[in-house]
């Protein structure tokens, strides 16, 4: 059996060998745990007498930013795969955490300048023209951002037997398999790397399921075209529900 069409499926691929996770992870982790860890310093040492509002603005976006890799690197677990099967296609999505941050951090410079203004009254500190300026231009321009998130998609990643289909930021391009580079077995991340090398940066890490696994597979349709018919069958989930990946191996020896 194939599953169902439609719907996420989740599926644990057995024999999954563990990959280099590179930079990564340790980078996103110092791009969220950095500025809160300033944050919190600059609370203790300067204490509650000073406006430290402003510091935490400008450690918010840093963090929500940061935030979607956290969760998707957290959530994720080695040889887990969630995928969705339509006629034709078989598609990986990626976490949807990020139109979340986006929210808040839109949410939260629309309250900028009230809560700027009680903290800089609190502490009965004055604030000049041109800060007063930038706190109400916060508003409108956090506002058009969130009309902007009305027309936000899922970002996600899908094979068709033609090639790769990226959609990123609401725009969706075609990688045809002859044009896909080889998969760097070693470097980190992956996929990533590869998408890159085709002209079409792709947020690997944000995928719910493990890039690695996501990697063999581009890298087993890519060399091997016999095996393209498969994504049309449904023979795919079988495929990797057996973890019969192993073609990749055998071609490289």
């Amino acid at each position: 059996m194939s599953g169902p069409v439609g719907g996420v499926q989740v599926l644990q691929v057995p024999g999954t060998a563990r990959r280099p996770r590179g930079l990564v992870p340790w980078v996103v982790g110092a791009f969220v745990g950095l500025p809160l860890a300033v944050w919190v310093a600059l609370a203790v040492g300067v204490g509650l007498e000073a406006p430290l509002f402003f510091v935490l603005v400008l450690v918010q976006p840093l963090v929500l930013f940061g935030g979607p890799f956290r969760w998707a690197a957290v959530r994720r677990r080695r040889g887990l795969v969630r995928f969705v099967r339509t006629p034709g296609r078989l598609t990986f999505p990626a976490t949807g955490v990020d139109r979340w941050c986006y929210l808040l951090m839109s949410l939260g410079l629309i309250l900028l300048p009230f809560v700027a203004m009680w903290d800089l009254g609190r502490v009965g500190s004055e604030s000049s023209g041109v800060v007063r300026a930038f706190l109400w231009a916060a508003p409108p321009l956090s506002a058009s951002g969130l009309f902007w998130l009305r027309g936000w998609t899922p970002t996600s990643l899908a094979r068709t037997p033609t090639g790769v289909v990226v959609h990123v930021n609401c725009t969706e391009t075609t990688l045809r398999w002859d044009d896909l580079p080889p998969v760097d077995a070693v470097s980190a991340p992956r996929l990533d790397r590869t998408l890159r090398a085709a002209g079409t940066p792709f947020p690997g890490t944000l995928l719910r399921s493990d890039p690695d696994v996501v990697a063999d597979l581009v890298e087993l349709y890519r060399t091997h075209p016999e095996l393209r018919s498969e994504l049309v069958g449904g023979r795919v989930p079988e495929r990797l529900r057996g973890g019969d990946l192993w073609l990749l191996d055998t071609a490289e020896v």
